[in-house]
């Protein structure tokens, strides 16, 4: 056999099948698929599903639902014309790894809002996650009826709240 010419990679083609296999089996900690079960991965399948309503309790439809993992879009869904939504993922139990969710609605003079399904450690230290947002128990089914306001009253809420004294809801 010929030694490689110059600018061939004699290895690439190994090294690439090395990382795809790696990548996929998960043994670099990125991929949390169902192709990473190990002892040390539970994925769990969930649902999350509820009503977006105005504050007059009427449904409101084309509401963007968006669900990240650590930073990372994972999935969206749209709330029908009489504001239900469900939205299924998948996490693994076993990874410390915020899960939040954002009701991102068309209307202008409507404020959207985030939810923390989890909130990692690491998250928790540093408190990345204001004390104002909502925090759910992550479980496999989540039901979740969410009220969009206007600027005006969600400033009103948060006043009345506790949060902006430091005080976390559990």
């Amino acid at each position: 056999m010929a030694p490689p010419t110059r600018g061939a990679c004699f290895l690439c083609p190994i090294l690439i099948v090395a990382a795809i296999t790696a990548l996929s089996l998960g043994l670099w900690g990125i991929s949390d698929t169902p192709y990473a079960q190990t002892e040390a991965a539970k994925m769990v399948n969930a649902v999350l599903e509820g009503e977006v309503t105005d504050v007059g309790g009427f449904g409101i439809s084309g509401v963007t639902i968006k669900l990240f993992r650590d930073s990372f879009f994972v999935s969206e869904i749209t709330s029908d014309t009489e504001g239900h939504y469900r939205l299924p993922f998948s996490y693994n139990a076993n990874l410390d790894k915020s899960i939040v969710v954002w009701f991102l609605p068309q209307e202008p003079d409507l404020v959207p809002e985030i939810i923390v399904l989890r909130e990692s450690y690491q998250s928790k230290e540093l408190k990345l996650l204001s004390p104002c947002l909502p925090r759910l128990t992550l479980s496999e089914n989540i039901v979740y009826d969410i009220e969009l306001l206007d600027e005006k009253a969600k400033l009103k809420t948060l006043s009345e709240s506790e949060c902006f004294k430091g005080k976390e809801k559990s």
